[in-house]
């Protein structure tokens, strides 16, 4: 299209003036010179009116090319089937994947067809129907169908067709095909996970709930229902505030804070009162984190554990009256022993002295191991310590000659090594001494007949160490942390019997004292269990190694 320069314009314009003013002086009548002149402003007008209307058809022209070339440039490398359509339905264009799927390999061969020359009828039918209802609602449709594809595979597809509207009125149909089959698939088993979720979720034998950081629950189990006495939830989130009384909701607001704040699970268990009946509660709590380490929602399980508390309590109650009712007549028994061994009552034989002692030596060991369970069973002592200064290596040498006679029974030597003559710590005697006893005893019991002992006792700045290495069969690591736990033996695998209550009781005794346990097993240094205990650092201790052996 024709479309003069800018100065092409301006040389134009300057000619028409120059032409109508000598024009103007050329007429010999004034009328005639108003009457040019007018017709010259007009004609400039005219003139300045067709520069810019072909400056907007050409910019007109420009946009719609750029079109042009972004529709193009859509239907060639869309991996999407697009097609256009008339208002009879009639293919008028589409995309080459258009083409691909429905086995051309042209677009000719699809332009001027019917859905019912390409498809087959019952297909065709249900494409037309979707048409229809573009045409008379004016409104675009979406809808999934099942597309085969030419290797017979069958995929689902989301089909989007969109009315082209001119004048008011429908002039044809663009639509779109997006292959979703992935995505459905992911929508189904995300359904079908759902679900498992909540039968899994719902079946829990305990209450669990969702809550955020701003204690809201947003979902819970039925199990929480029955807990809380109410018959449903309102719509979720529910404050939980709206649902317990405010003594426990400031528990839990208390607790929720710990979690935060840690970033960590917490665990408790505690006596609650809830609409006047009491019970135990274990409640576990664990932080949801985002990605940037942020807790964003609580995760809270509940359960009810009265009816275990209770079982618990009925059974300390019975296994403390049964060991107390056993101490007294076992007591007597090594009474009456003792005064038999020491001749109160007249002379014995050697061999009546042996058997004596036996019978002895095996009175103190029911003696003992009564006292660990009594002991287990009353674990309020051990929040009140009575703490004395004295010489750990004289307790250590007393507790070894009290039960010499086990490692005797099994022809083994007992070597204490100590890095000082004079250690003094301060702890609760007695409770120590039942630790070092029975770390000894343990050792004593499952290390071979005719096998070695050796009680070590260090100290750092702070810390007084005492260990105790035998060699016996290994402990596999994952073993180990087990030991300490109630009812908890390595007996069961040397063929040995015992309650599993002594190094429970041990580790109890230790954290009382602000220490900690020591436990390795290797197959060349044997077993070592210990302690480790803060010791008094201003009493004055002199360095004096010493070495004892005990046959």
């Amino acid at each position: 299209m024709f479309k003069p320069s800018k100065e092409t314009q301006i040389e134009l314009i300057y000619l028409i003036s120059a032409v109508s003013i000598i024009l103007s002086l050329t007429l010999p009548s004034f009328k005639l010179k108003v009457c040019c002149g007018g017709l010259t402003l007009l004609a400039l007008i005219l003139l300045r009116i067709f520069f810019k209307q072909c400056k907007k058809i050409k910019n007109m022209c420009s946009e719609y090319e750029v079109q042009k070339n972004i529709i193009s440039d859509i239907f060639k490398y869309c991996p999407d089937l697009i097609f256009l359509k008339d208002k009879n339905s009639i293919y008028i264009d589409c995309n080459e994947s258009f083409v691909k799927i429905n086995g051309f390999y042209k677009k000719e061969d699809i332009i001027g067809k019917s859905d019912y020359e390409l498809l087959k009828p019952e297909d065709a039918r249900h494409v037309v129907e979707r048409d229809k209802e573009v045409f008379e609602k004016k409104l675009p449709v979406t809808y999934l169908k099942a597309i085969h594809t030419q290797n017979e595979r069958i995929n689902v597809g989301e089909i989007i067709k969109t009315p082209l509207i001119v004048n008011g009125e429908v002039e044809g149909i663009l639509g779109i095909v997006r292959d979703v089959t992935h995505r459905e698939k992911l929508i189904k088993d995300i359904a079908e996970k759902q679900i498992q979720t909540n039968t899994l979720y719902d079946n829990l034998p305990f209450a669990a709930l969702l809550k955020d950081t701003h204690g809201n629950v947003l979902t819970a189990n039925k199990h929480l229902l029955d807990l809380l006495g109410i018959k449903e939830f309102p719509s979720f989130p529910v404050k939980l505030s709206d649902i317990v009384p405010e003594e426990i909701f400031k528990i839990a607001k208390e607790e929720d804070n710990i979690v935060i704040n840690t970033k960590r699970v917490y665990t408790n268990e505690k006596e609650v009162e809830f609409k006047g009946k009491k019970y135990w509660a274990e409640t576990l709590k664990a932080p949801v984190l985002n990605q940037n380490n942020e807790v964003i929602n609580i995760i809270v399980i509940i359960k009810d554990i009265t009816i275990h508390k209770e079982i618990e309590k009925q059974k300390e109650t019975f296994v403390e009256t049964l060991t107390h009712d056993l101490k007294t007549p076992t007591s007597a028994q090594i009474k009456a022993l003792q005064l038999l061994l020491d001749e109160k009552f007249g002379e014995i034989t050697p061999p009546q002295k042996e058997i004596m002692m036996q019978i002895l030596n095996s009175c103190k060991y029911m003696h003992r191991m009564i006292s660990t369970i009594l002991s287990t069973y009353n674990e309020e002592h051990l929040k009140v310590l009575s703490p004395e200064s004295f010489n750990i290596l004289e307790l250590v040498e007393e507790c070894v000659k009290e039960i010499a006679f086990l490692a005797e029974e099994k022809k083994q030597t007992i070597k204490i090594h100590s890095e000082n003559k004079n250690m003094v710590v301060t702890a609760d005697l007695l409770e120590l001494k039942r630790v070092v006893i029975n770390l000894i005893s343990n050792a004593i019991s499952y290390s071979l007949t005719g096998g070695e002992i050796n009680i070590s006792l260090k100290q750092s700045k702070n810390d007084f160490y005492f260990e105790v290495n035998s060699k016996s069969g290994l402990i596999a690591k994952e073993d180990i942390a087990s030991l300490f736990e109630k009812y908890v033996t390595k007996g069961t695998k040397f063929r040995q019997v015992g309650t599993g209550l002594g190094l429970y009781l041990s580790k109890k005794i230790i954290e009382a004292h602000n220490g900690k346990m020591i436990a390795n097993s290797d197959n060349e240094m044997g077993n070592t269990f210990g302690f480790e205990i803060p010791f008094d650092r201003n009493l004055d201790l002199s360095v004096q190694k010493t070495s004892q052996t005990f046959n």
